[in-house]
């Protein structure tokens, strides 16, 4: 079984309610590798796929 965590990046900036504004994403950290970290940005991920699924339909 794969355990996931909430991973956060600070983006150093503030939304309009004053909070900070962050990129959510998942960690996993390998048993063999105890300070390795394996982390995706499931948003991301989305976004560049759906947009490179474009791009290549647009292709003649």
């Amino acid at each position: 079984m794969a355990v996931f965590l909430e991973h956060r990046h600070d983006t150093g900036k503030r939304v309009e309610s004053g909070a900070w504004e962050f990129v959510e994403g998942v960690e996993m950290r390998p048993r063999n590798a105890a300070t390795g970290r394996v982390i995706r940005w499931p948003e991301q991920h989305d976004e560049h796929g759906i947009e490179k699924n474009r791009n290549c339909s647009l292709r003649s």
